[in-house]
């Protein structure tokens, strides 16, 4: 048996989300197909999902948000990329705070306005530096 751990700050049943499970299947037998490992769909029905407890959100639209803390907390804390089961539990923290999803968006857009700045930069600077190449050269 091969075992899906996923987190879901909604919290809902993943047998109600027949479409996610589908879509996970096609890709493991896409990822399968390539490796040249086939194998049978008896066996790739006896997937089970295994929730891993989060943090919920309390509303309908942080989604995103909720996931983007996720990561930033896993890739800061878990070695190896190993996620425990229990990671979040022993945060000790039901939902995030205010605070900590506000962080999250001044992360994502400090992010997207160095990127801006410094793509713009470069499209400035890069013509510049070719002219006072050649004039040098």
């Amino acid at each position: 048996m091969e075992i899906i751990y996923y987190l879901d700050p909604l919290a809902k049943d993943i047998n109600m989300r027949q479409d996610l499970k589908k879509l996970f299947d096609m890709v493991i037998q896409t990822y399968r197909a390539q490796r040249g490992s086939m194998v049978s769909k008896s066996k790739l029905s006896n997937i089970k999902w295994t929730p891993i407890k989060c943090p919920k959100q309390s509303n309908g639209h942080d989604y995103g948000y909720y996931i983007c803390r996720y990561m930033k907390e896993i890739v800061t804390n878990c070695e190896g990329g190993t996620i425990p089961i229990d990671y979040f539990s022993s945060c000790r923290c039901q939902q995030y705070s205010d605070n900590q999803i506000i962080e999250v968006r001044e992360d994502w857009c400090f992010y997207l306005i160095r990127k801006v700045r410094n793509n713009v930069l470069s499209k400035v600077l890069w013509p510049h530096s070719l002219a006072k190449m050649e004039h040098d050269g």
